[in-house]
C-alpha cells in the first residue's frame, strides 16, 4: 500500500518571561505642539490632515491621553507633536494635524481600559504605533502596534525601506504566536471590535497576553502586563525571533487557561453595538498542514482537507463550523488543535480525479504533536522541536 502522508504538526511555541518594565514617555519633547487644532502653516499635502484611530488592549476609556509625534526621514522627532483624548469608551480619537513629514508615532498614555479576562476596568497601560500618514487618516494603536515599534526601526535601521520593514516585522511577530497569514492588515489597521481575521488575531494576542498577566501576578497586573510587553520586544529588536524557552512556556500556559467563551460573552455584554471576531482558531496552536512530492504518490496535484468542528457546544462561535483548504505542493495552512467531528483527505491528480481519500469521525488533533495520516493509519509522534 502507498505510504502517503500528511504531516500535520501543532506548533505551541509560546510564552513569557519577566523583565525590563515597558517604558515609552515620549511626550514633552520638542517645541511646535497642538492641543487638539493643527497649525495654519503649510504641511505636506500628500499627508493625511487628520488622524483618526482608536486605542486598544481592551478599548481605552474616555480621556485617555494621545499624543502624536511627527518623525523626520531618519525617524526621530521632528519638534512637532499634537494632543488630544479619546472621545468615548470604545477608544476612539480623532485630531486634527499639519504635517512635513509622512511618519508619526502615536502614543495612548497610561489610560484607563476594559479587561475583557476579569471583566473590570484597568488603570494605566501605556501603547504605542509607528505608521505612516501618507493618504492615511486611519491608525489604530494596539499590543502588536506596540510590539512592533522596535523591531520596525531596528529594520529601517538596517536600511529597509518603512513598507518593507513594517510587512516583516508584522509576519515575525504574529509567527511568534503561531499565526501565518500572507493577507494579514498592518497592526495598525486592526481592531478588536470590528469582524474580521486580521481583527481576531488582535484579539487573539490580545487575550493571551493579559492572561499571562494575570496568571503571573494578578496583584500588579499593569506592571506584570508591561514587563511581559516589553520583555518580548527586546527579545525579537535584532532578528524577530523570540528565544526564551521560559517566556514560551508561561505564554503557552496562558493560551491553555483562557476561558474563550467566557471572555466572549464579557466583550458582548460590554459592546453590544460591536462585532466580536472570531478570536478562538488564533488563540489554540496552530495546526500546519502541508505535504510534499516525496510523499510516494507522484501523480498527486492537489490535496483537499476538510476537518468539521466538534458539535458538542451549540453557543461556541465555531459550533460545526468547517474548516477547508486545498495544498499545492509546499503550501501550508492553520487549523486549531481540539476535538473534531471528522476529518477528510482527498488526494487528486492534475485533472481532478480522486487518487486517495482518507476519513477519520471522532477526530482529535493534541497539542505539541505530530499526526502523521497515512493509507491505513493515524500514527502520533512527539515532533523534534519539542525534545
Amino acid at each position: 500500500m502507498v505510504n502517503t502522508k500528511i504531516k500535520v504538526t501543532i506548533l505551541m511555541l509560546l510564552s513569557f518571561i519577566m523583565g525590563s518594565v515597558f517604558s515609552v514617555l515620549f511626550y514633552g519633547c520638542g517645541s511646535s505642539s497642538s492641543n487638539d487644532v493643527a497649525s495654519t502653516d503649510v504641511g505636506n499635502p500628500d499627508v493625511a490632515t487628520e488622524i483618526a484611530g482608536a486605542a486598544q488592549k481592551g478599548p481605552f476609556l474616555q480621556y485617555t491621553q494621545i499624543f502624536i509625534y511627527e518623525l523626520d526621514e531618519y525617524f526621530d522627532q521632528t519638534g512637532t507633536s499634537f494632543q488630544t483624548e479619546t472621545l468615548n469608551d470604545m477608544g476612539d480619537f480623532t485630531l486634527p494635524v499639519n504635517l512635513t513629514s509622512p511618519y508619526v508615532l502615536l502614543l495612548a498614555h497610561e489610560g484607563n481600559f476594559y479587561d475583557e479576562i476579569s471583566d473590570d476596568i484597568t488603570t494605566g497601560m501605556t501603547l504605542s504605533a509607528i505608521a505612516d500618514a501618507t493618504g492615511n487618516n486611519a491608525i489604530n494603536i494596539n499590543i502588536l502596534t506596540t510590539l512592533a515599534k522596535s523591531r520596525v526601526l531596528e529594520l529601517i535601521e538596517d536600511g529597509a525601506s518603512f513598507e518593507d520593514a513594517n510587512e516583516q516585522a508584522r509576519f515575525e511577530i504574529l509567527d511568534i504566536f503561531d499565526i501565518y497569514d500572507p493577507d494579514a492588515t498592518p497592526f495598525e489597521d486592526m481592531d478588536i471590535l470590528e469582524h474580521g481575521d486580521s481583527n481576531a488575531m488582535l484579539l487573539a494576542v490580545s487575550v493571551i497576553l493579559m492572561q499571562a498577566a494575570h496568571n503571573e501576578n494578578s496583584g500588579v497586573l499593569i506592571a506584570t502586563f508591561e514587563e511581559i510587553i516589553g520583555d518580548i520586544r527586546d527579545d525579537i529588536q535584532y532578528d524577530g525571533i523570540l528565544d526564551n524557552t521560559v517566556i514560551k512556556g508561561l505564554i503557552n500556559d496562558a493560551r491553555i487557561s483562557l476561558h474563550i467563551p467566557q471572555i466572549r460573552n464579557n466583550l458582548e455584554n460590554q459592546y453590544p453595538d460591536a462585532t466580536i471576531p472570531k478570536f478562538k482558531k488564533y488563540v489554540a496552536g496552530n495546526v500546519h498542514v502541508q505535504w510534499d512530492m516525496n510523499c510516494g504518490m507522484s501523480d498527486v496535484s492537489t490535496v483537499e482537507a476538510k476537518i468539521y468542528t466538534s458539535a458538542d457546544d451549540p453557543s461556541d462561535p465555531t459550533f460545526n463550523e468547517e474548516w477547508a483548504c486545498e495544498l499545492q505542493e509546499g503550501t501550508r495552512e492553520n487549523i486549531n488543535s481540539g476535538a473534531y467531528e471528522s476529518i477528510v483527505i482527498s488526494f487528486k491528480d492534475a485533472e481532478g480525479k480522486e487518487l486517495f481519500f482518507y476519513k477519520e469521525s471522532g477526530f482529535t488533533i493534541p497539542a505539541g504533536q505530530t499526526i502523521d495520516i497515512q493509507t491505513d493509519s493515524v500514527a502520533i509522534t512527539n515532533p523534534a522541536y519539542n525534545s
